[in-house]
């Protein structure tokens, strides 16, 4: 039971260490009115699967009406797409 216990402990470990490095790979950038552009080594799927990545930077959908989701199909700039609101930065007090 101890070993079992030390080795589900090392593949955790490992786990965190890849998804430390891949975080630090990896960069999003929302674009106006457009979609959230994603450069990076790996895909997560909604189990948290992990995938090499099979193109240096993916687009995911923002508009709703992508008919690839969650990727973007363009979508967005035939229907006239809008962002109703930017982030802010909060101002330091």
């Amino acid at each position: 039971m101890l070993r079992q216990t030390a080795i589900e402990e090392r593949d955790h470990r490992r786990k965190s260490t890849r998804r430390m490095i891949v975080a630090e790979q990896t960069k999003i950038t929302a674009l106006d009115n457009g979609p959230y552009l994603v450069k990076g080594p790996m895909v997560v799927d909604a189990e948290g699967n992990w995938f090499p990545a099979e193109w240096q930077t993916i687009a995911l959908w923002c508009c709703g009406g992508s008919t690839t989701k969650p990727f973007c199909d363009g979508t967005h700039s035939k229907v006239g797409f809008r962002a109703a609101e930017r982030a802010v930065r909060e101002e330091e007090g």
